[in-house]
């Protein structure tokens, strides 16, 4: 057991969980930093529900906890926290989690993540290979029951892990402590090469590429590389919101740590790769790239009734609320991009031309599941830059939620400041813009 286990052994998450699977009150014999981890606290739950008796007061407190112990099992009520014990809406608010979750795809819950590749056999169990979650700011107390609320449920949250490039090169997926490869992040698509590279840099730089998360038959192939000089160290971040799930996109970025001295490293997993075990999935050629059409300003509906009709299922599948034809209308157009022969969907844009504020907003974007990781998306955003400049418009705009940024700003959209879900795309050569006519 634990407690006659070593010391690095008490600080294993790992080797704690093993321990709680089995026996609830091992987490007794924890190291303290585990015991006061809410991130920790989470996979604990999960692992066994029965283990929220044996962390602290100031763990148990936390209301997303006690609601995640919960939706485990209706029995963890009583080993909650006395304030959580005494919310009557944290049962019901369970229950309907319990019954989405099962219903809909995986989502990311704020667990703790951890990366696996060659460097470790694709083992999901080095403690070393775990990110560190970044702070976030201080949480606050709910006024009505006293339970803590934490910011982390509802914040977009940053992992980082630090590691030693022994033989100078690491390919790696991340993988959810929670749930294995039912949850994982690899990067969404290839260079010319035919790698998914992660060049060492900085997030705002060429450094941040576009991931997704994915599921455990998702992403075959599909590793983050990284290159750098044999002997050095790299960070790696991972940026993505709570409540994300299987299809989003999510932002990846390296920073270089450069060459530190060895008692540096001691802090931190020093890997070793084969440098030729890394082989690209594929080369991206022109016969790769999808031939397609654009419709534009689609409005005769009996022509292209199955297009629009492929459209609109799209649009049922993904997006709460629908349009209808009659909204293609007046200043709303809609833009279908299909196959080469004219015969499916492969996504749409519906867009509005506003001539005095010299901007195509765009309402809708959105590609069929079919032809995502494709290009398809990037096509459209260069139509939509073509179709600016022709009408004048110096500008893109559109509303966008945190798991479509990590696609906006790799297609070039920034945040307008002060406007945390607007972003705005320049448009070289429209007019007023640099060289516009």
């Amino acid at each position: 057991g634990l407690l006659e286990s070593t010391a690095r052994c008490r600080r294993d998450p790992d080797a704690v969980l093993a321990a709680i699977a089995q026996r609830p009150a091992a987490l007794r014999h924890a190291c303290l930093d585990l015991r006061f981890d809410l991130e920790f606290a989470h996979e604990a739950v999960r692992r066994n529900w029965q283990s929220l008796e044996f962390f602290p007061d100031s763990v148990r407190i936390n209301r997303d906890l006690a609601l995640f112990a919960v939706r485990q099992s209706p029995k963890a009520l009583a080993l909650a926290h006395r304030v959580a014990r005494k919310d009557v809406d944290l049962p019901k608010e369970a229950q309907r989690a319990a019954k989405e979750a099962a219903l809909g795809p995986a989502r990311y819950e704020g667990e703790c993540l951890r990366l696996a590749g060659y460097c470790c056999g694709w083992r999901l169990n080095d403690a070393c290979l775990r990110f560190t979650p970044l702070p976030l700011p201080p949480e606050e107390l709910s006024g009505e029951h006293g339970l803590v609320k934490s910011q982390r449920r509802q914040a977009s949250l940053t992992h980082r892990l630090t590691v030693h490039l022994r033989s100078g090169c690491l390919s790696f997926q991340i993988f959810s402590c929670m749930r294995g490869a039912d949850l994982k992040i690899y990067p969404d698509e290839a260079g010319q090469d035919g790698f998914f590279r992660l060049p060492p840099g900085d997030r705002a730089g060429s450094s941040a590429v576009v991931a997704m998360i994915g599921g455990r038959d998702g992403g075959r192939g599909h590793n983050f590389f990284v290159e750098a000089e044999a002997g050095e160290s790299v960070s790696i971040y991972v940026e993505l919101a709570v409540g994300a799930s299987i299809g989003d996109f999510v932002n990846v970025w390296c920073v270089s740590e450069g060459r530190k001295p060895p008692s540096w490293r001691e802090e931190v997993a020093s890997l070793w790769q084969d440098p030729g075990r890394q082989r690209p999935r594929y080369r991206l050629n022109g016969s790769d790239a999808y031939e397609a059409k654009v419709f534009e300003d689609v409005e005769d509906a009996d022509k292209f009734h199955d297009l629009i009709r492929q459209a609109f299922g799209l649009t049922e599948e993904f997006v709460s609320t629908r349009f209808h034809l009659g909204l293609i209308t007046g200043g709303r157009r809609l833009t279908l991009l299909v196959d080469a022969q004219g015969t499916t969907s492969m996504g749409y844009c519906l867009h509005t031309l506003t001539e005095e504020e010299g901007c195509l907003w765009i309402e809708n974007l959105l590609v069929l599941q079919a032809f995502r990781r494709r290009g398809v998306g990037k096509a459209l955003i260069r139509w939509a830059s073509a179709r600016a400049a022709s009408s004048g418009c110096t500008s893109i705009r559109l509303k966008s939620n945190d798991n479509a940024m990590p696609f906006y700003r790799s297609v070039g959209f920034e945040v307008v400041p002060g406007r945390d879900e607007l972003m705005e795309l320049r448009v070289p050569g429209g007019a007023g813009a640099p060289g516009g006519g």
